[in-house]
């Protein structure tokens, strides 16, 4: 009736019968409903090969419709960046502390999603949550990198100042980094309101560079410092001061 009404639609025998339509139509879901439901009980592997399959549709359309937005961003003048939370488990793709079965799948869509981009305008940053918490169930960056190398964005931004993470530069003792591409380890905590000492974030760039090829290091913040709008964890005055370190 609201429709009807919003619409100007005149009432005839013709709209008044959507209604029993549309009786029927929540009929047949409800019985749809309980069928997969009693299906699925009896069947328990039938629910994750579904979630799955729906999970493989939805990363392809993402890559197929997100390259025209991704290419105004490049094409005015900026760098993109490629936030992938996905890729270490955090956006709930995989169990805490579990690499993401479908870590493959995820960046052949980043790859297909660019496709049109060069690599140089693009880096892609690799996210385990900025906030101050244990952090024990993160991923370890050696069990992903390998597969994380294989998409197309030139530069990869990761933690490596956080206690969690900052001796992961020796991940890069076995791994190694392609020409083509260039680390941005965040070596500075954005989540402390500890000051880094200048040596100390010399030493982390190093460690890198020794490693990699000092061509190949950018120095970074990490996820920033402004991840939370309005609740900022670092006092900007202490910011100011751990980026002049």
């Amino acid at each position: 009736p609201i429709g009807l009404l919003a619409f100007e639609i005149p009432v005839s025998w013709r709209v008044l019968e959507l209604i029993p339509a549309f009786l029927l139509l929540a009929v047949n879901g409800l019985w749809i409903s309980i069928l997969l439901g009693l299906i699925s009980t009896r069947f328990r592997d039938i629910p994750p090969i579904v979630a799955s399959v729906s999970l493989r549709v939805t990363i392809a359309e993402i890559g197929t419709s997100y390259g025209d937005g991704a290419e105004a961003i490049v094409n005015a003048g900026f760098i993109l960046q490629l936030d992938c939370p996905d890729f270490t488990g955090l956006s709930r793709a995989a169990a805490p502390g579990q690499v993401p079965a479908d870590l493959r799948l995820r960046i052949e869509a980043v790859n297909q999603a660019t496709a049109g981009i060069a690599p140089d305008r693009m880096r892609l940053h690799l996210c385990w949550g900025n906030y101050e918490g244990p952090h024990h169930l993160d991923v370890p960056l050696r069990d992903i990198l390998p597969d994380v190398l294989r998409a197309r964005p030139m530069g990869l931004s990761f933690e490596g100042a956080n206690p969690r993470h900052a001796h992961e530069w020796n991940v890069f003792e076995d791994v190694q980094l392609p020409e083509d591409k260039v680390i941005i380890p965040g070596v500075l905590d954005t989540t402390t309101n500890y000051i880094e000492h200048p040596e100390l974030v010399a030493q982390r760039l190093v460690q890198y560079a020794e490693l990699v090829g000092r061509e190949q290091v950018i120095a970074g913040a990490y996820c920033g410092f402004g991840t939370f709008a309005g609740t900022p964890m670092v006092h900007p005055d202490i910011v100011n001061a751990k980026l002049q370190a």
